[in-house]
């Protein structure tokens, strides 16, 4: 079934793109008319969910198109992530350091 999933979201990946979009709007104007007591909230659930299946779909569509160039980013940082890992603690300390130094901060505690 994954492949028939695959080929339904590239045939009608613009679609379902559209229609996401669209869901979202409503989602939006119907939660704003429920808050402001033009509407009832009957469909709000409905209309919420609708919205998440098309998006989501609209997510996957976009996700393939761009996996090639994805997997490069992914890679990249999969590369470095250790070393981000290793200095983020030297650059908090240097940062509160300048940012005290500077007035930006009143109460520098670091937990």
């Amino acid at each position: 079934y994954y492949k028939k999933f695959i080929e339904f979201i590239n045939r009608r990946g613009i679609i379902i793109s559209v229609l996401a979009v669209v869901a979202g709007a409503a989602d939006i104007a119907l939660f704003l008319l429920m808050r402001y007591g033009h509407v009832s909230s009957t469909h709000l659930d409905a209309v919420h969910s609708v919205y998440c299946i098309f998006m989501i779909m609209a997510v996957y569509f976009v996700a393939c198109k761009l996996k090639h160039r994805v997997n490069m980013v992914i890679a990249s940082l999969d590369k470095s992530s250790y070393n981000i890992y290793l200095w983020h603690v030297l650059f908090i300390f240097v940062m509160d350091y300048i940012m005290e130094r500077t007035g930006f901060v009143i109460n520098s505690t670091i937990y």
